[in-house]
């Protein structure tokens, strides 16, 4: 895993380094995609010499990197080799836009997902998002169906179709439905997303118990550096990025409730004295 959150270039030549450990010469395919000899390579990563701007262009090239990650990498360079206090400033800003960029999901979107504009109705309870994904894998027909496999009344399940349908994210089909459209995002931070994490963290507490052999539920309280903190949620974000990739490809034959949760527990506002709860004295 490459750390994009690092602050030397270096790091990040490293991270592929390792990454591709197992490729035989794949460090001397690197020297020699940058145009130099291994040992002049070895002192470059040693910090005894630096890459040029150009070397550090073709060495994204070599491993397929574009954009924002490009960026930081080039930035992270430019930032080594700069004279003046006054670029370093400009480039240190630049580099820490573009890595809390890339640590928002919104940013590993699909260009084919939509922001949705969903009823409010939507996020009145987890049944009415479960019911719109039960019906683009085409696996419920009816609305018996649709009752059985998610274990509701007809009478909600008729509901909850309905409000799809005229919110314009459902129609009717010669057989059961269709979704109109089958990638959307909601809002970060709007008040439709933040419900839509509660009605699923609620469903998630309810499907604890009793154990589910095809389910996982992982709880932690960690202690962490800034670094490796940066360098997790930069982990998470890429695994959640690829989750969206295997969705795009996969046959539809389940639906699964997948929610994720990772965030500092320091105050923002800072410490804050617990109540002492003291013994009476008799």
């Amino acid at each position: 895993m490459i750390n994009w959150q690092a602050t030397d270039y270096r790091q990040i030549i490293s991270g592929f380094i390792e990454a591709f450990k197992d490729q035989r010469g794949y460090q001397s395919r690197m020297s020699e995609a940058v145009g130099c000899q291994r040992s002049q390579f070895s002192r470059i990563l040693k910090g005894e010499l630096d890459l040029t701007m150009d070397q550090g262009a073709k060495l994204l090239g070599f491993w397929g990197e574009t954009g924002t990650y490009a960026e930081i990498f080039l930035d992270l360079l430019a930032l080594e080799r700069a004279a003046t206090q006054e670029l370093k400033l400009i480039l240190r800003r630049r580099i820490s836009d573009n890595q809390k960029k890339i640590l928002k999901v919104e940013h590993h979107l699909s260009k084919n997902t939509k922001k949705g504009s969903f009823p409010k109705e939507y996020f009145g309870d987890w049944y009415y998002s479960a019911i719109h994904i039960l019906i683009m894998t085409g696996q419920t027909k009816t609305i018996s169906e649709v009752a059985q496999y998610l274990d509701l009344t007809e009478s909600l399940c008729s509901h909850a179709i309905d409000t799809l349908m005229q919110a314009n994210l459902i129609e009717k089909a010669e057989t059961g439905w269709i979704a109109l459209g089958t990638d959307f995002h909601i809002a970060r931070n709007s008040c439709d997303d933040r419900q839509h994490h509660k009605n699923w963290r609620l469903k998630s507490i309810n499907k604890i118990f009793p154990v589910d052999e095809q389910a996982c539920h992982y709880t932690s309280v960690v202690g962490l550096s800034k670094e490796n903190a940066l360098l997790l949620r930069d982990r998470i974000i890429e695994f959640i990025a690829d989750t969206r990739s295997i969705n795009e490809h996969d046959p539809d034959e389940e639906i699964y409730s997948f929610c994720l949760d990772y965030f500092p527990l320091r105050a923002k506002h800072g410490p804050v004295d617990a109540p002492i709860a003291r013994k009476r004295v008799t």
